[in-house]
């Protein structure tokens, strides 16, 4: 309950307030109706009284029937304003705690649940509060007020109605309890079908090219087969909140028709009409009471839900990221290494071996490393320790002399330009791809982006295009080609103007040419900047000023192309699979 505290400010906790106040009055108004109508049902059975005095209640009890709509408005109103900033507080909360995470964060939490947190999850939080707020003020001072004058009249109406709110109660408590569980697997569920549909629709053309729609269709239905054999149970057990309430209802209605009778009986003949107009008015005040309770009840239909995704977005706010910031703000002391990997392991969490054992290298400032070696050697895991996408669990990395776990997170990232192995591109434009993100400087001019995407070799495409720059990209770039997207990205990093690039297999979808060409006038172009590259083809790195080459998070080869290839069989035979023993030797 506090995550729904820390969002309510001032002006909500008003709103709040008032429309506690509205509803008190409004009950009070609802209240005086039943007195009036046995006031009414009594000046009746007074001999000579006029139309004209019953004319004038009936006028008072409209207005106070009026009185309590206005009132249930306004308490409505206010509740859905508050309600709806509320959820929109929350959600903004989560998106910026999710924009915090670290890589491994939201693979824990997985990015199909974390969506169904920020928007199902919040939704049925919003529709609980707007819902019950009006409810859970109004039915215990139902209650109250309704009991107070019911045992003014009778002690065995009162025990009557108290014995029938007990069993709601108790009905309402046992059902809860047995819905929970059930209702947290609901939520569960909601994760995998989005889950699932994210995969499916992601990769459509893959499922579409392999003829696999109908093993992607039985995937889907299980999943959701599932999802409702658990809302089945779900709802076998809510089927007898209507029915037991209606029940319980008819039985106290029951119960004061038995016990009026009585009452009336055994009273004398001359105050019969009098105690005939109390047992209508306090049957009245007995209805509302269990009524409201009712009410009550189906608000609490939807308590289990709300109370697991309460939960579930409590466990996105209370998750501290493991990526914080370091207390550096001096100037970087004077060297002239730009990287220095001294003695890192990396393991992920949850592995049972480490990805990355006892790296240890460093790059100069202005120089070229390429990174090589198999499929699952630790490249990318390598890289990723760069920009702090993830901490080293052993040993440090250093940039420009400073440990990157003590830099600030942002002034870290501003001094590289990254490049992912998956090219991706944002709803937009092209040119808004280009300038994309917070670099420490000013925003890039229609110049610059031009200069980086002719670096990038991207210009060409990009001119040809109707809009040129401001050409709209689809979401993930998918009306630009694999080489397209590649090229926009390498763009995005060069548009940064950083010191260090970080080039994660990015040039794989680029014939050689152009890869060549990139290359070329990247170092051209970015004179004094550090480039870390990986790749597969031996073309790319062999004009690296170095060559890490990994095996199994390891380092079994360090130096130069001809080095390698004389001394380092790991790379000889990368060599070898990509070109003649001719080629290799008159390398």
């Amino acid at each position: 309950m506090k995550i729904l505290f820390r969002y309510l400010k001032a002006r909500e906790w008003l709103f709040m307030a008032v429309s506690a106040v509205c509803i008190v009055i409004q009950v009070y108004f609802e209240m005086k109706i039943p007195e009036m109508i046995s006031g009414v049902s009594s000046m009746i059975q007074q001999p000579g009284v006029q139309v004209i005095d019953v004319v004038k209640q009936g006028a008072l009890m409209f207005l106070y029937i009026l009185g309590s709509l206005l009132l249930s408005v306004i308490a409505a109103n206010l509740i859905a304003r508050m309600s709806a900033v509320f959820s929109e507080r929350m959600r903004n909360a989560i998106f910026e705690r999710t924009m915090e995470f670290s890589i491994g964060e939201v693979g824990k939490l997985s990015s199909s649940s974390l969506i169904t947190r920020c928007t199902g999850d919040v939704l049925l939080i919003q529709l609980f509060v707007v819902t019950g707020l009006q409810v859970l003020v109004k039915a215990p001072v139902t209650a109250i007020w309704g009991i107070q004058k019911i045992s003014a009249a009778d002690i065995r109406l009162t025990t009557a109605t108290i014995i029938t709110v007990v069993c709601i109660v108790i009905f309402m408590v046992t059902t809860i309890l047995l819905t929970i569980p059930m209702s947290k697997k609901v939520q569960i569920m909601t994760d995998n079908i989005n889950r699932e549909t994210k995969e499916h629709i992601s990769g459509i053309q893959v499922i579409k090219a392999f003829l696999s729609e109908k093993f992607h269709q039985k995937r889907f239905d299980d999943v959701t087969e599932e999802m409702k054999d658990v809302n089945i149970r779900l709802n076998r057990i809510m089927a007898f909140l209507s029915p037991g309430l209606i029940l319980a209802l008819n039985m106290l209605n029951l119960a004061m028709v038995i016990i009026g009778a009585v009452i009336v009986d055994t009273s004398s003949y001359d105050i019969r009409p009098e105690k005939i107009s109390q047992i209508l008015s306090f049957t009245s005040y007995a209805i509302m009471i269990v009524t409201a309770f009712i009410t009550l009840v189906n608000i609490f239909m939807l308590l289990p839900r709300a109370v697991t995704s309460l939960g579930r977005v409590g466990e996105v706010l209370n998750t501290e990221t493991k990526i914080t910031d370091g207390s550096f703000s001096g100037e970087a002391p004077q060297t002239d290494t730009a990287v220095e990997f001294d003695h890192v392991s990396f393991r992920y969490e949850g592995a049972a071996n480490d990805a990355l054992s006892d790296i240890s290298f460093s790059v100069k400032k202005g120089e070229t490393l390429a990174v090589i070696g198999a499929t699952g050697s630790g490249k990318t895991s390598l890289i990723n320790l760069i920009p702090r996408l993830y901490d080293t669990t052993g040993g440090s990395v250093l940039v420009n002399g400073v440990d990157v776990r003590d830099y600030r997170v942002n002034e870290l990232r501003n001094i590289i330009g990254y490049v992912p192995q998956k090219s991706f591109l944002f709803t937009g434009t092209i040119a808004g791809n280009i300038d994309y993100g917070e670099n420490g400087k000013m925003a890039s001019t229609l110049n610059e982006i031009k200069k980086a995407a002719e670096i990038g070799q991207a210009k060409e495409f990009i001119e040809s295009k109707e809009g040129d720059y401001q050409s709209p990209v689809f979401a993930g770039g998918m009306n630009f080609s694999g080489g397209q997207r590649q090229r926009l990205t390498i763009s995005r990093a060069i548009c940064r103007d950083p010191e260090i690039y970080i080039f994660d297999d990015s040039f794989s979808a680029l014939d050689f040419k152009t890869d060549r060409i990139l290359r070329q006038k990247l170092r051209e172009n970015a004179e004094g900047a550090t480039i870390i590259l990986i790749a597969q083809r031996i073309g790319t790195v062999k004009n690296a000023d170095r060559i890490i080459v990994l095996e199994d998070g390891r380092v079994v080869g360090n130096g130069k192309h001809e080095e390698l290839i004389r001394d380092c069989d790991v790379y000889r035979e990368i060599a070898l699979s990509q070109l003649s023993e001719q080629e290799v030797a008159g390398i």
